[in-house]
């Protein structure tokens, strides 16, 4: 979905709380946490008026967008679409459905069907304010592949699943890593640090993803910026 996190309606939180049923001093608190940042930056505006305006338009749960890195707010952005995963799973009888956050995918035999629940989708998450990615939804082929969550999933002729970590996911902690040397050749950051964020990277890799050649390029790579630190004798 385009912008998913700042497309979500503070109307639409409100009232996913209270068919929860939660107390009105927890429902107010949940809603403070994913304001949050709105709060912190209408406060900044120069202009009264405009910031009256934004104020009351934040009182009045009129707004839209939830404070990223909340887990709070992570929470309310599972929740939001569920009236559109009923829709599929319920109004549909879709069995291969999975969502999570905004990465979702459907699995059918059927490429005129998957058109129509493109439709379906498209008009469900209208109704709630949020707009379907029109660049990142696709229809494909299984045995072409198709990227949930970071990962790239492969279906063979055989049947084999063949999972890879996106490509952007390892350009990503490449950086990461050169720009650990610089922080710690500067001060700012320890070995251990730079040690600990790999090995996060690494674990990860080697549960969700048959990534050999790709473990042993970015093994080879942390090995030649930190001296194997911590890491000697490992392999991938």
């Amino acid at each position: 979905m385009q912008n998913y996190f700042g497309s979500i309606k503070h109307s639409q939180c409100r009232r996913e709380l209270r068919k929860a049923g939660q107390e009105a001093a927890i429902e107010d608190m949940t809603m403070s946490f994913i304001k949050m940042y709105h709060a912190q930056d209408i406060s900044l505006l120069e202009d009264p008026t405009e910031r009256k305006r934004k104020e009351a338009e934040l009182a009045s749960d009129s707004a839209c967008g939830a404070t990223l890195g909340s887990q709070i707010s992570q929470n309310m952005a599972l929740v939001i679409p569920n009236d559109v995963d009923h829709l599929i799973k319920d109004g549909e009888r879709i069995k291969h459905y999975i969502r999570y956050m905004d990465d979702g995918i459907i699995l059918h035999d059927s490429p005129s069907y998957l058109k129509y629940l493109k439709a379906v989708i498209t008009d469900g998450f209208a109704k709630i304010g949020l707009t379907l990615s029109l660049k990142k939804t696709h229809i494909v082929k299984a045995r072409k592949g198709f990227m949930f969550l970071k990962v790239f999933y492969q279906i063979t002729d055989t049947g084999k699943i063949v999972k890879k970590i996106a490509k952007s996911g390892i350009i990503r902690m490449r950086r990461k890593l050169k720009k650990f040397r610089h922080l710690i050749d500067i001060g700012r950051m320890t070995l251990d640090d730079a040690f600990n964020s790999f090995m996060s990277w690494w674990g990860t890799a080697k549960i969700i993803a048959q990534t050999y050649r790709q473990r042993k390029r970015m093994l080879n790579l942390y090995n030649s910026l930190f001296h194997q630190y911590r890491t000697r004798g490992m392999v991938a």
